[in-house]
């Protein structure tokens, strides 16, 4: 009786083992790129959601502590204008302008150190906010919403469009 001892793999077995193997890493390799792409879109969306609420929560609080001494809030050309107490980039009373740059699609605050009755006009120190694709100002007068505003013209909202979404902004 002959014994015939086997010392290796048939060609079969090979083959049924390097196509399962393919088969494994091709689907851990699919799940690997697809969380890491959700990771990166998930981090894009949270850090972008991040600047959203600071902007608003900075012109919230700076809207809240209006000072008002005959001249309120101008909105013109897309400049957001008001004299505040609460800066940010200098201390007192100061002129904050919030303004979009189309072209560069960025987000600019704007600090004037004290009151000179130019609101509407740059500032001495600028900051950006961050990139969005769109940032519109409205302001409710008399029932509907302008995009224009004179500082002896009253508002009680501010409606501000953010890549499409609305922020209102109620000052009484």
């Amino acid at each position: 009786m002959l014994s015939s001892r086997r010392k290796g793999f048939t060609l079969v077995e090979l083959l049924v083992y390097l196509t399962l193997a393919v088969i494994v890493s091709s689907i851990t390799l699919y799940i690997y790129v697809n969380t890491s792409s959700g990771l990166r879109d998930l981090k894009q969306s949270s850090s972008n959601y991040i600047k959203l609420l600071s902007v608003l929560t900075q012109l919230e609080k700076q809207l809240f502590s209006i000072y008002m001494d005959n001249v309120s809030i101008r909105l013109k050309n897309g400049r957001l204008s008001f004299y505040t107490m609460v800066p940010v980039l200098y201390s007192g009373i100061v002129r904050a302008e919030y303004y979009f740059d189309k072209g560069e699609k960025t987000f600019h605050y704007e600090e004037y150190p004290y009151i000179d009755g130019r609101l509407g006009e740059s500032g001495l120190k600028r900051n950006v906010l961050g990139r969005f694709d769109e940032v519109k100002f409205y302001a409710l007068k008399d029932g509907t919403w302008t995009e224009e505003l004179s500082e002896k013209d009253k508002t009680g909202v501010i409606k501000m469009v953010i890549d499409g979404q609305d922020h209102y902004l109620v000052l009484e």
